[in-house]
């Protein structure tokens, strides 16, 4: 997550946005998420077809699917970056739901 200050005609305006810069390879890494965690813990990083291919190859269809994020007024956490109503284009989690045909 990211948030980006750019200057357009003398207002400054702030962008948040989430950036990639990995997706397809599979990749687990040691991060905190909350400033002063005693300790990081694992983040698994797998792409969306390899999510849902290990389902599909046993026989699950997708039958169901939902986005929700956080609504623009939503308050949130007191980080700049905290996942809140400034992310309200950018759903924190994706739901689906699957069915063995």
């Amino acid at each position: 997550m990211m948030g980006e200050v750019e200057d357009r005609g003398g207002t400054l305006v702030t962008t948040y946005s989430v950036k990639t810069s990995r997706y397809l390879t599979s990749f687990t890494q040691l991060g905190v998420a909350i400033p002063g965690q005693p300790v990081p813990h694992p983040y698994f990083h797998r792409s969306l077809s390899t999510l849902l291919g290990a389902a599909f190859k046993a026989g699950f269809v997708l039958d169901g699917i939902e986005e929700r994020a956080f609504p623009p007024e939503y308050g949130g956490g007191s980080l700049p970056i905290s996942w809140n109503g400034r992310f309200s284009e950018i759903p924190p989690v994706l739901v689906a739901r699957l069915v063995l045909r």
